[in-house]
């Protein structure tokens, strides 16, 4: 039985319905509860519905003080709680939506959960990611979330849990809201919206399915670990597949064997290491075969490659080892990978679930949040004089360096240079999975865009933003290369901030969608920075993004103040040349420094070097 209460202008009244038959039932998850308590309440033409667990009246499930009244303790046993009022509203591509809830635990980092969702997430698995829907989970102590199409996904997930944590024993406010005409998601923690993720592009990331909304998932460690470990064994399995077809090749042909070193080599170029082992007449249809077993790897997301260098940070480098002629698996790595995808039973506490078919506003949210605790106001001036700029391609999600081998995280060394340069805005390339890290550990706000997902690793390009993200624009053909967002510095001024990556074959596609922009330049002032993967006409090379945009008005921020080449030649990339730049538009900005930051006392973390540009801006 479930009660309704149903208010308008009129009057208010209350009516029981005693079956689920006036819900359109969608396919359940396993079997579980269905949560029949709450609270409707109709706002014009569009609902927001209230699960408060108010009137939860179980021997099964517990209750204990919520946020507010009464709020569901979950446990293993329980699970999943399946909302049929979640059957009123469409979650998916299509529509707006608004999911609010109330969170509570303390348990320890090491306990993954699921807590609220729109799909199977039985682990967190690249597979499980892409499976069409969205999910709200619990990692490393904080929360973590995914929407997935089928084939693609984005994931907010960190490790750095004890910066919004969940599992303080407290109570915590997450939501999500989703403008399906922008095709945009803005993920919020304690009324405060912490990332916004474009999902509009050619291909867009169209999630939609038929499962119910749930509290909780029911979990199978022990059979999720051997799925897991299956597509490790899978992986092996392509490898030496691959090692048969070479080895059979090289002998043929009169060159040597495998050594044990060579794992790296023969996935990265094998053509290369044929010619080292001595072969230098290998046929069309022998490299052809090689090339056709080396293509197959790039299906098991632990034997993905890329060049050598990102071979020091992908799976398949400490996964798996050459003995001989056999692909051996390093079984303590196998499972150090496979615990990390899986969850554990849940224990967690959750009240207030706020469903509803329209876009909350950041600051519905924040009201949704003070309703129930108070949140410290932001010191917003009247006005800002400086800004403070930074571009810097941070190098496959700024990872080559760890504290178990090197002694340090790259990852923390860009936050301390970030922090200690005081960049105000970032505009961030190969971000990859790590944006939300960094953005977190600088308390930033965080937004990125769908892209291709280059091998896995995630999305690449970003802006992070010392200032409330207002909104954010991406090209639909050129999402991989460049990201806009409006930030509010204060109510009265703002700035567009463009992220950017290319091959030029894309700069005029992400310049005629950015043409309206430039033009109200001298109203909004714009900075566009990134890797631009070429070097400026100004320096000797051939750029059509530096021709077009010095043409157009843009101003050189680093040449602008060093035009000797010679004296200055400004380098940004470790092999000498300054492929990365920040071109700046408006009247209202003056650059009085820009500096390339390539040393760091304790180690530099990235193979690109860092722009940072002061400006002052009216």
């Amino acid at each position: 039985m479930c009660i309704f209460k149903k208010r308008n202008k009129k009057k208010e009244k209350m009516f029981r319905i005693n079956s689920f038959k006036s819900f359109r039932r969608k396919k359940l998850i396993g079997i579980g509860a269905l949560i029949t308590m709450l609270h409707v309440q109709f706002l014009g033409a569009q609902s927001n519905v209230i699960v408060d667990f108010e009137t939860l009246k179980s021997n099964k499930h517990q209750s204990l003080n919520g946020v507010s009244g009464k709020g569901l303790l979950v446990k293993a046993d329980d699970v999943p709680f399946q909302l049929p009022q979640s059957d009123q509203f469409d979650f998916d591509f299509k529509n707006d939506f608004s999911v609010m809830f109330w969170v509570k635990t303390e348990v320890s980092s090491s306990e993954r959960a699921v807590l609220l969702s729109q799909k199977p997430f039985v682990t967190s698995d690249l597979e499980s990611q892409k499976i069409p829907g969205w999910v709200f989970y619990m990692s490393d102590g904080t929360w973590a979330w995914n929407v997935g199409s089928g084939s693609r996904r984005i994931t907010y997930e960190r490790d750095n849990g004890s910066i919004m944590p969940l599992n303080d024993g407290a109570w915590h406010l997450l939501g999500m809201t989703y403008d399906a005409s922008k095709g945009e998601i803005r993920l919020y923690y304690d009324g405060i919206n912490r990332a916004i993720y474009n999902l509009s592009d050619q291909k867009g990331l169209k999630f939609e399915n038929d499962y119910m909304l749930s509290i909780g998932q029911s979990i199978d460690r022990a059979e999720s670990k051997k799925d897991r470990l299956d597509h490790i064994d899978q992986g092996a399995e392509k490898l030496q597949k691959l090692v048969d077809v070479f080895l059979e090749v090289s002998v043929k042909n009169g060159g040597s064997s495998l050594s044990s070193d060579d794992l790296i080599d023969l996935v990265v170029d094998p053509e290369m290491l044929l010619q080292q082992k001595g072969v230098n007449g290998a046929g069309e249809e022998d490299l052809e075969r090689i090339e056709g077993k080396r293509k197959e790897l790039k299906k098991n997301p632990y034997t993905v490659y890329q060049v050598k260098d990102f071979m020091q940070v992908a799976p398949l480098k400490t996964l798996y080892y050459l003995k001989g002629k056999s692909i051996k698996i390093d079984k303590k790595e196998a499972l150090r990978f496979v615990n990390k995808e899986l969850f554990s039973s849940p224990n967690f506490a959750i009240d207030q679930i706020s469903l509803s078919q329209m876009v909350f506003t950041p600051k519905e949210v924040v009201e949704e949040y003070t309703k129930f605790k108070g949140l410290k106001k932001l010191n917003k001036s009247n006005k800002i004089e400086t800004i403070t700029a930074a571009v810097w391609n941070i190098h496959h999600g700024g990872i080559h360096n760890t504290l178990e081998e090197d002694g340090w995280d790259s990852r923390k060394r860009i936050v301390e240079m970030l922090k200690a340069k005081n960049a105000d805005v970032i505009m961030m390339q190969e971000t990859y999975s790590s944006g939300d890290f960094i953005a977190a550990e600088l308390g930033y706000y965080f937004a990125t865009t769908v892209d291709w997902d280059y091998l896995n690793q995630g999305t690449n390009i970003s802006v992070l933003s010392r200032y409330p993200i207002d909104e954010i624009s991406v090209p639909e053909k050129a999402s991989f290369m460049n990201l806009c967002a409006k930030i509010a510095l204060t109510d009265s001024q703002d700035i567009y901030v463009m992220s950017n990556w290319y091959g030029m074959s894309s700069f005029p596609i992400v310049f005629d969608f950015h043409k309206n922009r430039f033009e109200t330049a001298d109203e909004i002032p714009v900075l566009f920075g990134g890797d631009f993967n070429a070097i400026p006409n100004t320096d000797g090379g051939e750029s059509i993004a530096a021709e077009t945009l010095l043409k157009y008005g843009f101003t050189d921020a680093y040449r602008s103040l060093y035009p000797n080449v010679q004296t200055h030649p400004g380098y940004t990339f470790q092999d000498g040349r300054r492929i990365d730049q920040l071109y700046y538009l408006g009247k209202k900005l003056k650059n009085t420094n820009t500096q390339i930051i390539s040393s760091w006392p304790e180690g530099f973390p990235s193979d690109h070097y860092m722009i940072l540009s002061d400006f002052t801006i009216k």
